[in-house]
């Protein structure tokens, strides 16, 4: 590394004088920073001369040449390439020529100015595989981001039972404690109910596969025995199903024929009762 923290001066003389002639003022010098790293605070000076003034006036000399040329420039340095002044009624001279460009040290290709951010190591540049090794190989502010080779995608297992919840997926290279590499897991507050538990009738979905309680819906109405189906048999008797009056209790309410007894003695007429007007006229 280049530290420079006060001033390099490649100026130019002032331009002579003789008898009743003045010279021109001289151009400025050169100054060139090579370096791998350059950590600059101060100034480069390469001014041209002032011309020489008596009778006859000389012009100013021109500004030198400054080129800084650093792979990791921390901070470049200022610059002042400015022409000479002129003798009263001559030409001020030329700024001069001030570069700061970066070299592609490790010959992968990239400059620090094209986003090379290691630019001592040739495998590291814009555009790298991304690795999991704690360095941003690929140049793009993120370490070990979610490209990385060797990561994965883990998820949260808030019940133990080696299954996550989709929900919480996160890219890592590590596995984190608490963490498994099987998403899928539809309540990760019960360690029952997984994709490798066995569906039992229940009304739960135990196997995550979406349906609940496959398997278990006999006649295929939609409903089994353990979630109302009061005749898994008869696929017109389930709780959606609409009470007729027919002696059975088609919807599964515990109630046969709800609805259909007007004079409320127990029987309707389709069960026997041949006037359901009266309460005390029944079988």
């Amino acid at each position: 590394m280049v530290v420079i923290a006060g001033t390099l001066v490649a100026d130019a003389d002032a331009g002579g004088v003789h008898g009743n002639d003045a010279a021109g003022g001289g151009a400025g010098g050169g100054i060139l920073l090579l370096s791998e790293s350059l950590d600059c605070s101060g100034t480069l000076y390469a001014r041209g001369g002032a011309g020489g003034s008596v009778d006859d006036y000389g012009g100013g000399g021109g500004g030198g040449v400054v080129k800084q040329l650093s792979d990791m420039p921390v901070a470049i340095c200022a610059v002042d390439v400015s022409g000479g002044a002129a003798g009263c009624g001559a030409v001020a001279g030329d700024a001069g020529i001030d570069v700061s460009d970066s070299l592609d040290w490790d010959g992968d290709g990239y400059t620090a100015d094209e986003g090379d951010c290691d630019p001592l190591d040739p495998t590291i540049y814009p555009g790298a595989d991304e690795l999991c090794d704690g360095i941003d190989n690929d140049c793009d502010g993120e370490i070990d981001g979610e490209d990385a080779i060797g990561g994965d995608t883990w998820y949260e297992d808030g019940d133990g039972d080696g299954f996550g919840d989709d929900d919480s997926a996160e890219f890592a290279c590590v596995q984190p404690v608490g963490w498994v590499a099987e998403g899928g897991d539809c309540d990760d507050t019960d360690p029952a109910v997984n994709p490798d538990a066995v569906e039992d009738c229940n009304g739960v979905d135990d196997d995550c596969d979406g349906d609940v309680d496959e398997g278990f819906d006999i006649d295929g109405d939609g409903f089994t025995s353990c979630n109302g189906d009061c005749d898994d048999d008869d696929p017109t008797v389930n709780p959606d199903a609409v009470e007729d009056c027919n002696g059975i209790d088609d919807d599964c309410d515990g109630v046969v024929d709800d609805g259909f007894d007007e004079d409320g003695d127990g029987v309707t007429t389709c069960d026997g009762d041949c006037n359901d007007l009266l309460a005390e006229v029944y079988p």
